[in-house]
This record gives C-alpha cells, structure tokens and sequence, in this order.
C-alpha cells in the first residue's frame, strides 16, 4: 500500500516562495475510455486571479457539478483555495463529452502544475488516473484502470499514477512504471521528489492454499460457467461471479427450494 508523506498542506501551499502569482497554464495526461478503447486526453488548466469561477469544457454538466466539489474539497486539504482564482479546463482534443471521476486527479495536478507547487516536467509521459473523495483528497478506487494502462503502455506512455485500490489489476501491466497512490498529498510529494510512491505488486497467493474449480459448479449453472469462461478468455470483468459463488453452495445438482435457476 502507499506510504504516508510528511508533507503538511501548509507546506504545499507556501511553495510560490512568496513571489506574487500572475497566472498560468498546465498539462496533466490521462485516457478517456469509450467502451474498452482508450484514446489519450490532454487535460489542460489555466489559473488566473479574477472573479472566482471553475469551468470544466468537455465535462457533462452532471459531472462537472460533482468534479467541481470533489477537487475544490481535496485542494483545500492541501491549503489551496480555488475561491481565490479563476479556472478553466479543457480537454484535447475535443470530441465526446468525457464523464466520470477518473479524471478528478489529473485536473488537481494539473491546477497544482500551474500554481508552480508541482513541476511541470514531473507530468511528461505520466499518466495520471483517479477519483478523489467528497471528504478531500482520498483517492477512491476508479473503474477502467487497466484498459486504460493498456492503452498506456501501447502508446509509450512511461509512467503511470492510479489508486492504491486498484493495485491488484494496475499490477497485470508490465513494462511501464506504475505507482500507487492512497491520498493526494501522497502524488503531489512524489511529483515534488520528495517522496516516493509504492510500485504496484500482485497479490500472490500461497502455496497449498484451495482454489474454486468451476469443474465444482453444478451442471445447471453451465450458462453462468459459460458466462465467466468466456469472461476469462477476455480478460473481462464479470458481475455474476460472486452471486454464482454464494448461490452453488448447494452441490446435489439441483437448485435450492425458493431460488431462481439463474444468478441474475
């Protein structure tokens, strides 16, 4: 799991060295997903002082209500309040609205890059993935991690920081750098080098200890074996592998009194 920092939110916002910020810009990268295809999205910030404001364009305006609270609460854990700028967000390119909270991270980098409290070449070829808590800056575990790796790595992207909670599937992915992360102030000390993030590592499991065989799955349940078969083979996601687990308690072959044949 990831290690703590010491780093207090004090420090991170007093990293302008008292030089009066006139405004500026900065990239942060990360993969929108349509379906199981990636394709990479430049997530561009500019912070100017002004009337306050936090405009997302490219984010339906469900998500970017929701967004909006989520990096305002994490950045004012770190001693940074947006109340104090003006924000814009873009997308590149442009096409599809892009939804969803994986891109909460990115955007907080990226506001941080150009506020001069990260490095702006710490960003080069990084990926960054994750959803933040309502609560701060928590980094909530986020669907699509390791198609989006995937994609990652296909296009010699070198680096990649996703939640600590998707260790197990980011840990599949070989030959690019991947680090995990709890909270933010964690990313933002790697990205400082003042600490380092864990690398993601497989669970393995232990010698001599008892593996589910589908071989035990009585033969009514062969759609739903079919089902996690063929979701294997994929490498896919499948939603009925624990109802089919809890619900085949019952070897003698035939469905238990009361119980559809069926887990969905």
């Amino acid at each position: 799991m990831a290690m703590e920092s010491d780093q207090s939110p004090q420090s991170l916002s007093t990293n302008l060295g008292g030089v009066p910020f006139r405004g500026g810009g900065a990239t942060a990268l990360s993969v929108a997903l349509l379906g199981l295809e990636g394709a990479t999205a430049h997530v561009e910030v500019d912070v100017s002082h002004g009337a306050p404001r936090f405009e997302a364009l490219g984010l339906a305006e469900a998500s970017l209500r929701e967004t909006r609270v989520r990096v305002k609460a994490a950045l004012l854990e770190l001693g940074v309040n947006l109340s104090e700028y003006a924000v814009t967000v873009r997308f590149r390119p442009s096409g599809p609205p892009t939804f969803g909270g994986a891109f909460d991270v990115p955007i907080a980098i990226a506001i941080l890059a150009a506020l001069d409290i990260v490095p702006r070449p710490s960003l080069e070829l990084t990926l960054l993935v994750g959803e933040l808590s309502v609560e701060g800056a928590v980094v909530q575990s986020t669907r699509g991690v390791l198609p989006r790796l995937l994609y990652w790595r296909a296009n010699r992207g070198m680096r990649a920081i996703v939640p600590a909670f998707n260790e197990s599937e980011a840990a599949l992915v070989s030959d690019i750098e991947v680090r995990v992360a709890m909270t933010l102030p964690e990313i933002v000390s790697h990205l400082q080098a003042r600490s380092e993030l864990p690398r993601a590592r497989c669970a393995y499991v232990k010698n001599g200890a008892s593996y589910d065989d589908l071989a035990d799955v009585p033969a009514w349940w062969s759609l739903a074996r079919r089902a996690l078969e063929v979701a294997a083979a994929g490498r896919s996601p499948c939603p009925i592998g624990r109802r089919l687990k809890s619900r085949s308690a019952d070897q003698s072959g035939e469905p238990a009194v009361g119980r559809a044949p069926y887990p969905w």
